[in-house]
């Protein structure tokens, strides 16, 4: 298993994971990005508020950028 970290970027802002998630393969990167995008997106519709830009940026424990996630691509139209 490898140690994978999901920043939150929001246009200038960026919430940095400091914790991480230990992941056996990217397969399970994807589907736990899914997942906690929709978690987060339900959160902001809850309160009123816009998605806007927010974006995972997914990176391994080596630093490398894995994947760059929007949440836009959970929301259906």
């Amino acid at each position: 298993m490898a140690k994978y970290y999901f920043h939150i970027r929001a246009g200038d802002e960026f919430v940095e994971d400091d914790e991480g998630i230990d992941l056996p393969d990217l397969a399970a990167v994807h589907e736990e990005a899914v997942n906690s995008a929709r978690e987060v997106v339900a959160d902001l519709v809850h309160r009123g508020e816009r998605i806007r830009s927010m974006q995972f940026e997914i990176v391994d424990e080596n630093g490398d950028l894995i994947a760059v996630f929007p949440f836009r691509s959970v929301v259906l139209d």
